[in-house]
């Protein structure tokens, strides 16, 4: 996983570390020639991004703002998700933020924080069809202009066919002479 270093320093300097990250740490205790504690800490030069569960953790134990780093994490595949199915984007940025609060006002319903991204995407899910129902109960669907109507007689062969139509009769009282068009001729 990278370049580690060793830092020196008290044991007291790296207990909260290691209880945040304790797999990825590496914590040797020793005592100095007059006998004072000290400790070595390998520390990974890059550090994985907290997982799920231990953020939903945090957010158990009382951090709200530990939410903000899953906020952060999903909120570009969930947006993508909520305007794949609305295909507006004014309706997605609204579904997304209705997503996460109800995701924060709920999470302690979550069982298993390891499922967090699928109970995410479930109210996601939710939260998209309950925007399409609204938009049906409020009649705010685009109405069928009748140039939309599915089942119009005129086709583009019935259009060629009658434009043909109009080009032979103009083409025929073109050819006849003017005082044919004139009842009053001869």
């Amino acid at each position: 996983m990278g370049i580690t270093r060793q830092v020196r320093g008290t044991y007291r300097d790296f207990i909260d570390a290691t209880v945040s990250f304790r797999s990825h740490f590496h914590l040797s205790l020793y005592t100095d020639s007059d006998q004072k504690p000290f400790a070595f800490c390998t520390i990974p030069e890059k550090m994985p991004p907290p997982s799920d569960e231990s953020i939903i953790r945090q957010v158990y134990a009382g951090d709200v703002s530990a939410f903000a780093s899953l906020y952060e994490r999903y909120k570009n595949r969930v947006y993508a998700y909520c305007f794949r199915l609305l295909r507006d984007t004014e309706c997605a940025e609204d579904a997304l933020q209705d997503v996460f609060t109800r995701a924060l006002e709920s999470i302690r319903t979550l069982d298993d924080p390891s499922a967090f991204k699928y109970w995410l995407f479930m109210i996601a899910r939710n939260e998209v069809y309950g925007v399409i129902r609204k938009l049906r109960s409020l009649n705010r669907e685009k109405p069928l202009d009748e140039s939309d109507d599915p089942w119009d007689p005129e086709t583009p062969l019935t259009y060629a066919i009658q434009s043909n139509q109009v080009d032979i009769i103009q083409e025929q009282l073109m050819s006849r002479p003017a005082c044919s068009l004139n009842k009053s001729c001869g």
